[in-house]
């Protein structure tokens, strides 16, 4: 394969860079070219006048915008370039950047060095995004260009916004050249309430040592979520289901475990776009709905008519454990509207 001409990011497409004698003047054309020629000897790659320039680390945004005065922010050059038409270079350096917001066709072209010479590399420019929410781009009938940029995405610091985003973007157009994209990290997944927090129950009542009357005793008794629990039952004469018959007193049966509550659902598994944010379902917290123990039975001795002893009441069971909280997603570019190239 032979040389080809030098790839250019302008308004009419690739177009040779090739710095001949009649277009080595100021006023000749210039597009940005992947190998940064100075093709009309203004001084630096592009057109002095029509492109504005960034650095961010000795620019000013009161300057002038050109390769010796540049700005320092990407809004500053972007206002200025809606007026010239032309493109916004930006020098090796990281930015801090929260949106950008320009209506109308728009380009970014990073990668340079402090001279604006030479091939851009994309890693010599970064943007730091300055919070999980993402670099917005957005504006009217936005036509908008990244090329040799690296754009990082800040991490989820909030468990109502769980997710980390780099780029959101609601356009017409938006061209990705030669850039990369990266998110941050997202934010764990959570329960709503601490372990310790959890009702582990309540113990079961006594039973009441065996009597020698008949006569009503009001014995203790257990509620459990505003519901009498059943509290007793005493041995009988020859009855062997609740007591064991001997010739002294003896201990009763104790009562059957209660049994589980109803686990919490399981979160959706599609997301769904609120606010223009990826939400997760979170689960459902598990039911307090678990059946408690029942008392154990009374004992009765053989001996006696009246000497019967009490079962105790069984114990409440545990509330639900609390329903976990979704994590979030880490997602690169979330195009809200329009056309990604």
């Amino acid at each position: 394969m032979g040389d080809s001409a030098p790839t250019t990011i302008g308004d009419s497409g690739p177009v040779s860079d090739g710095g001949s004698a009649d277009g080595c003047s100021p006023t000749a054309d210039d597009p940005l070219d992947d190998e940064g020629i100075d093709s009309n000897c203004d001084g630096a790659d592009g057109k002095v006048g029509f492109d504005l320039y960034v650095n961010p680390t000795i620019g000013q945004d009161s300057n002038e915008g050109s390769p010796t005065l540049p700005k320092r922010s990407p809004a500053a050059a972007l206002l200025m370039a809606a007026g010239t038409g032309g493109s916004v270079v930006l020098s090796s350096g990281e930015l801090e950047v929260e949106s950008i917001e320009a209506a109308g066709k728009w380009r970014l072209v990073g990668g340079y060095d402090k001279t604006f010479l030479g091939a851009p590399k994309r890693e010599r420019t970064t943007f730091n995004v300055t919070n999980a929410d993402g670099l917005r781009i957005a504006g009217s009938g936005v036509d908008g260009t990244l090329a040799h940029v690296q754009t990082v995405g800040a991490p989820a610091t909030s468990e109502e916004q769980p997710s980390a985003y780099a780029i959101r973007a609601t356009v017409e157009r938006l061209h990705l050249d030669d850039a990369s994209v990266k998110s941050g990290t997202v934010a764990q997944e959570s329960v709503s309430a601490s372990i310790a927090a959890i009702d582990p129950g309540q113990g079961g009542n006594p039973g009441w040592d065996g009597r020698t009357t008949d006569a009503f005793v009001a014995l203790p008794t257990t509620t459990c979520a505003s519901v009498l629990q059943p509290n007793w039952v005493s041995g009988s004469a020859g009855d062997t289901a609740y007591g064991t018959r001997g010739s002294g007193r003896s201990a009763g049966a104790g009562g059957p475990d209660g049994t589980p509550g109803t686990d919490g659902s399981n979160a959706p598994k599609p997301a769904s776009l609120v606010d223009g944010f990826l939400r997760w379902g979170d689960g459902t917290s598990g039911l307090s709905d678990g059946k408690p123990g029942a008392g154990g039975a009374g004992a009765k001795p053989l001996a006696s008519a009246y000497l019967s002893a009490s079962g105790g009441s069984g114990g409440c069971p545990g509330a639900g454990g609390p329903a976990g909280k979704s994590g979030g997603g880490s997602i690169a570019i979330m195009l809200l509207n329009g056309e990604l190239t």
